[in-house]
Formats: structure tokens, sequence, C-alpha cells
């Protein structure tokens, strides 16, 4: 399990931070990348990171479809609590 202050730390070393820019990556905004990653838990597990960054790949527009797919599931999570309430 990775928390968001454990992977800051990993995507802060300049060696990773290279790795992931072959991968079409970036990096610098750790925090969005780990809340698009995680399930909502807080922790990130080795196949929601893998998951995750596979989804990421590619140029920042994709990365851009992932956190809009983020955001659209989380909507859908309490539009859907707000209609079992009723």
């Amino acid at each position: 399990m990775i928390t968001e202050e454990r992977l800051t730390d990993i995507l802060s070393h300049p060696k990773v931070e290279a790795y992931f820019q072959t991968l079409d990556i970036d990096v610098q905004e750790s925090a969005n990348l780990f809340h698009i990653i995680d399930n909502g838990d807080g922790e990130v597990t080795l196949d929601e990171f893998i998951d995750g960054i596979m989804r990421c790949k590619g140029q920042a527009r994709a990365v851009d479809q992932v956190a809009m797919r983020f955001e659209v599931a989380k909507l859908d999570t309490k539009v859907t609590e707000l209609i079992l309430a009723l």
C-alpha cells in the first residue's frame, strides 16, 4: 500500500520522474495523480497503481480524461446514495 505522502516522495526522485516522463506521465501533480489512482480509501494498492498509471499513460489530455472519469464516478456514487435515501 502506498499513501499520498509516500507516492509524492517517490515521484520526487529525479530517476523516477525521468522514467515516468518516458511514459508521458506528468508527475509534477502527484496529489492529483494519487487521487485519480486511489479508489477512495486513502491508499493505493499495487493493482490500483498499475491500472491507474496505464490509464494515465500518454498525452496530458489522457490524464484529464482519467480525472474526469474519476470525478464522474464520485458523482455517480453520490447520486446513487441520494436516490437510495429517498
